[in-house]
């Protein structure tokens, strides 16, 4: 606190901006990610001292001095709580491990959206509110929005003016001495005749055409915001914050001038200095939007902010904003699926006693329903800096209250006789028994804010009694399923995630800080998780994943051409096959992707290579052409390719039932679609299920079956070796099969 005391802060605080808040490229190439925590945390220090009197300007080694010291101390921090959690007892560590890493989150990995979606999902919570912003601030939304976006891009533009106009001048210098090197410029004449003459020199007009303009430039602060319009000025306002307004966050009691204390400029994050605004950590305003304008709602109508913002009736309050969105995504990650919004149930409690319970949304998908719980409330500044009541309180309201709410809807549907669920005023919507129960029930819980760590370690709640140990489900904030209906291609890649999602809550050696690293990383490796993995391993982090979708926000957001969207890390076969066998809309399509989709490396790979020796036969004859391998002892599955000659004789299901038989294989699939993977008017796919009967019918046509694959075999390529395969398909060797 004695350099902030003693030095010019605008100059303390341009130079940790330019230090940490921006993102550094060698010349490698090489990025450097940006620190923008620390110059956070600076800009909170230099805002709690008064400066009303001239103070100098900082030399470079109290520069390096205050960089060095912001830096220690946010490895101090690390350090200390590091230290608390390795003194904890045993039976108190899963509480302290998530608290510490919901606090090194809140430290270091600050907001909750990438820009590119932080603005829409602004625009979308606020803009019901409009009228309330016009009347009592005198802008609208669109218009405070539009003032955060230009703020968080004008400094950087600025500093990349800056290291351009540098760069010209160092060129200018090379040219200069070049000059003089070869005599096309005395060196022997005054200083003044010396920067005229140069200055006309045409090479160096055309690297510095107005030098005078450049040298202007260089003098500019940065990160001074150019005030364009009165409007402007006045939305300013209401960002801005002078030195000295902010002293809670240095004399805090218990932690003064520590990083987690709360302070004014997290909804201030603008300086006003002798009538200049000035933005010295532009992240800071886009990031804490939400922060800042609720901040102005509740201070100016608090009734309001109350009775209409988190009123779950309005039509225009947080909750049944949250609750559409919600379904809408989860609509365009399942097109063509069933909505049922806001459906009543009755739950027997007792023999002759009812409760009437209710759910936020029921999703039907080809017999896959979604349970959907929507949570509205704030995870407060407290619980992100791991304040165990807190963190215990709002974990109940916002995780376990939803997780119980689709829980007992879950069990409801899945043990009752007859499952029915109606609209308010009592009209059935739906109903479930014996013969339509759902092939799988997921609940999902979706979240305002992105609740990190507690939305993750399930295993840490159930360990300190939050969370009972039946209760597994997907925790996930609004803006991150966001990011990943933007990024699932099919619907089948969805249904994918979520129970590869809910299976990594059976593992306690699993940690992850962030949903979307747990989502890149099964973009990239699946997300497969089992026993023999973690055999002796206590402890696994996921993360972080990110670099790939950070990388796609911003190109999306600078509008790159032709931005390298992440994708599902399968072959194009393969995922072209999901797709084809989805727009076959057959029952049951979503457990044969599915299927088809967890199936181990191994066989993976085997369907790709088959899928790309399929295609290759086909454009050979335009033919019809199959293949068939048999998973464990459970499964088989046959793939035809199909070519349009009128010739092509495709697969029928009795094929499909003789090999079901003949393996004596419980289930059968079968999928059929055109080589060129293009819709096409015979696509279908189908499931065989049965236990092995025998039947003498079949019998019989499995020996012609065999008969005529064992002529075919002799015809084409002579006689059979005892250790050949069968040709008969049977997936044994000749000699203990046909041959015997």
């Amino acid at each position: 606190m004695q350099i902030i005391a003693s030095f010019d802060p605008i100059h303390l605080l341009s130079f940790v901006a330019f230090e940490f808040a921006f993102d550094k490229v060698s010349q490698s190439g090489e990025v450097e990610p940006a620190q923008d925590f620390i110059a956070e945390y600076a800009f909170g220090l230099c805002s709690a001292i008064p400066f009303d009197t001239p103070r100098e300007a900082p030399n470079k080694s109290i520069l390096d001095e205050f960089g060095g010291l912001l830096r220690s101390i946010f490895n101090e921090v690390s350090l200390y709580f590091g230290i608390e959690l390795a003194a904890t007892a045993a039976k108190e560590k899963a509480l302290i491990d998530l608290r510490v890493q919901a606090l090194l989150k809140f430290l270091f990995q600050r907001g909750d959206a990438h820009r590119y979606y932080q603005y829409p999902f602004i625009r979308s919570l606020y803009l019901g509110h409009d009228k309330f912003f016009r009347d009592h601030f005198g802008f609208g939304v669109d218009d405070a929005i539009s003032e955060a976006k230009t703020i968080s891009t004008s400094a950087q533009g600025k500093l990349q003016q800056q290291l351009e106009i540098v760069g010209k001048f160092k060129q200018a210098v090379e040219l200069i001495a070049d000059a003089v090197q070869d005599g096309t410029v005395a060196r022997t004449q005054s200083l003044e005749a010396f920067r005229k003459e140069v200055q006309e020199l045409p090479e160096v007009k055309k690297v510095l055409p107005n030098p005078t303009a450049f040298a202007h430039s260089l003098r500019q602060n940065p990160f001074e915001i150019d005030i364009r319009s009165p409007l402007q000025k006045v939305i300013l306002e209401r960002l801005a914050i002078k030195f000295g307004k902010n002293p809670e966050f240095a004399e805090f009691k218990k932690s003064p001038g520590w990083p987690t204390n709360s302070g004014e400029h997290t909804t201030h994050p603008v300086i006003l200095h002798e009538g200049r605004y000035y933005s010295f950590v532009p992240q800071m305003v886009w990031r804490n939007l939400r922060e800042i304008f609720d901040s102005w709602i509740e201070a100016a109508d608090s009734s309001y902010f109350k009775e209409v913002v988190f009123d779950p009736k309005k039509d225009i309050g947080r909750s049944s904003w949250l609750e559409r969105e919600s379904v809408d995504l989860l609509q365009r990650l399942l097109p063509g699926c069933r909505v049922y919004r806001n459906v009543f149930y009755n739950e027997q409690v007792s023999a002759s006693e009812s409760k009437r319970r209710e759910i936020d949304a029921l999703i039907e998908y080809d017999r896959n329903i979604i349970i959907v719980s929507a949570k509205s409330g704030e995870w407060s500044l407290a619980s992100r800096r791991g304040a165990p009541n807190s963190m215990a309180e709002e974990i109940a309201r916002l995780v376990v209250e939803g997780f119980e709410q689709g829980y007992a809807a879950k069990q409801y549907i899945e043990t009752a006789e007859s499952a029915s669920f109606t609209d308010e005023g009592g009209t059935t919507q739906i109903t479930f028994d014996s013969t339509t129960r759902p092939r799988a029930t997921y609940t999902i819980n979706v979240t305002l804010s992105a609740l990190g760590p507690a939305a993750i370690q399930l295993n840490a709640l159930k360990a300190v009694g939050l969370l009972p140990a039946n209760q597994f489900a997907w925790s996930v904030s609004i803006n991150d399923l966001r990011v990943i209906a933007d990024i699932c291609e099919t619907p089948s890649e969805f249904l994918f995630y979520l129970q590869r999602r809910l299976r990594f809550n059976l593992f306690e050696q699993l940690r992850g800080a962030d949903e979307l690293d747990l989502f890149a990383y099964f973009l990239d490796q699946g997300l497969f998780f089992d026993e023999a993995r973690f055999k002796g391993v206590s402890l696994f982090s996921v993360g972080p994943n990110t670099y790939d979708l950070d990388r796609f926000f911003t190109e999306l957001e600078n509008a790159t051409p032709n931005p390298a969207k992440p994708r599902l890390a399968i072959s194009s076969d393969f995922r072209n096959l999901i797709k084809a066998i989805e727009r076959t809309n057959c029952d049951g399509l979503s457990e044969i992707t599915l299927y088809l989709l967890n199936l181990d490396g191994v066989y993976h790979e085997q369907v790709s290579t088959n899928l790309a020796l399929l295609r290759k036969k086909v454009s050979e004859d335009n033919l019809c052409h199959h293949s068939t391998i048999v998973v464990g002892n459970d499964v088989g599955l046959t793939v035809e390719l199909r070519g349009n000659d009128a010739k092509a004789e495709p697969v029928d299901d009795r094929y499909c039932l003789l090999k079901k038989y003949q393996l004596k294989i419980p289930t059968w699939l079968f999928i059929s679609v055109a080589a060129d993977f293009q819709p096409a008017k015979h696509d279908r796919a189908a499931i065989f299920r049965g236990e092995w009967k025998f039947d003498a019918a079949m019998e019989a046509v499995l020996q012609k079956f065999r008969e005529h694959k064992l002529q075919m075999a002799a015809a084409n390529r002579g006689k059979i070796g005892r250790n050949d395969q069968c040709p008969c398909g049977s997936g044994l060797k000749y000699k203990k099969c046909c041959g015997r």
